[in-house]
């Protein structure tokens, strides 16, 4: 079989001699930078645990998600919708009416990373934490019971790194969408992919048109 557009192989990166020891250089400055990290502020925020999404016409899918991030310890969702055409307002009403969900319009193409960008300016003094993800990801705990005690053992870190894990259609050549997304997709790659999703500590400071923030892709 031969790589396309969608196949690709996994395989270790073959690095020579230079790039090994930038390599060893970076992670030394880095871990140097982690060990003497320290919040910036201390104040009381709104919530513990955000996420924010942007979507498109994702409506059979927004519930699931919502309900199953809300039982894992996530406390309030910023929304963005990106010119949506589905009705999902239905969907959401309740959730907007508990203060589960800010909702926000964003009309604009392309600019994923700008809306994300948007939410930390507008909302980084309400969350201790601000996931960054999609309808079609959902966060699981594996050596914790709860997002909570997870991110607790990172409160002096700016960020945390969450590592995809694939999941294929297991077989479907078609599904039934009033089925749960959690129990139809159970088959997945046995690696976690080299880049993830990315937690942001809202007592640190993030830095605005960095080349290093260009994509939450991390």
């Amino acid at each position: 079989m031969t790589e396309n557009d969608v196949l690709t192989y996994f395989r270790p990166q073959n690095r020579g001699l230079k790039s090994l020891l930038t390599a060893f250089t970076s992670n030394l400055y880095y871990s140097w930078l982690v060990r003497h990290s320290k919040p910036l502020r201390n104040d009381k925020r709104r919530y513990h645990i955000s996420l924010c999404v942007m979507f498109k016409d994702e409506s059979p899918y927004l519930r699931e998600w919502l309900e199953y991030h809300l039982l894992i310890g996530v406390d309030h969702f910023y929304l963005y919708d990106n010119n949506s055409s589905d009705g999902f307002e239905e969907v959401i009403e309740s959730y907007l009416k508990e203060g589960l969900v800010t909702l926000t319009r964003w009309p604009k193409d392309h600019a994923q990373v700008e809306g994300y960008e948007d939410c930390i300016r507008r909302f980084q003094s309400e969350s201790d934490w601000i996931g960054f993800i999609d309808v079609d990801e959902f966060l699981v705990p594996v050596a914790e019971e709860s997002l909570i005690s997870f991110l607790d053992r990172f409160s002096n870190r700016p960020a945390v790194l969450v590592y995809w894990r694939f999941f294929g259609s297991g077989g479907m050549l078609a599904r039934d969408t009033t089925r749960l997304v959690t129990e139809d997709f159970v088959v997945a790659s046995e690696k976690l992919y080299t880049k993830g999703k990315c937690f942001f500590n809202s007592y640190f400071d993030y830095h605005f048109g960095s080349v290093k923030n260009k994509s939450m892709f991390h």
